[in-house]
């Protein structure tokens, strides 16, 4: 018989030392999850390394190993809107978020900043961020009324740099400024039962709070 365990016995082996990790670490209730009784818990105490490479050999099947494919799914659905969101992150600091942007969505601090520009090969900003002129600002202003239908608050931002081709150090500084203004909603729009005023009005008053 070979000494050599097959990939079944490789799999056991490796089964079989996470639960004599588990057992060094106190953690009873997960190796009864596992399936073992009281009494095969006592038994792993005794087991040596050449023990458990010999199970793994031995051609009894006792453990048995089944996928859940629908908490699979739901694990691989998280996996990827994990990666989505990290993309998201390096596209929005390409593009000059800056940290009260990223700190707001994700709760980024300037550490965590600073070494994802140093990974991207961002250069770090200099100083305040610039402002845009006010017939900049008119353009955000409609831009940002425009891209209402994007959900993503953070991929309108992006969307809103792309036609603007501003960074998003200023249009953060922009939109967080008509968003202060109390007659003006999160999407931008005037409050339920305002008078709607002309594009040019909302412009102008918004403009106004930069002066």
């Amino acid at each position: 018989m070979s000494g050599r365990p097959s990939e079944h016995g490789e799999l056991v082996f490796d089964v079989l030392r996470y639960a004599t990790r588990l057992l060094a670490e106190g953690d009873e209730s997960a190796l009864l999850d596992m399936g073992f009784t009281p009494e095969q818990i006592r038994a792993l105490e005794t087991l040596t390394l050449k023990s458990l490479q010999r199970i793994g050999q031995l051609s009894a099947h006792f453990m048995d190993f089944r996928v859940d494919p629908t908490c699979f799914a739901r694990v691989m659905r998280r996996i990827e809107q994990e990666r989505a969101d990290e993309a998201l992150k390096d596209e929005l600091l390409l593009a000059g978020a800056p940290i009260r942007m990223m700190h707001h969505y994700w709760g980024m601090t300037s550490r965590d900043c600073a070494e994802r520009r140093r990974v991207l090969g961002i250069e770090a900003p200099v100083g305040r961020p610039s402002q845009a002129d006010e017939s900049t600002l008119e353009i955000l202003w409609h831009l940002w009324h425009e891209l209402a239908a994007i959900a993503d608050e953070r991929r309108r931002y992006l969307e809103l740099a792309k036609r603007s081709e501003l960074p998003l150090s200023a249009i953060w500084i922009a939109v967080e400024e008509w968003k202060g203004d109390s007659t003006v909603t999160r999407q931008g729009s005037e409050s339920p039962g305002d008078t709607q005023p002309s594009r040019g009005q909302d412009a102008r008053r918004v403009i106004a709070l930069h002066r």
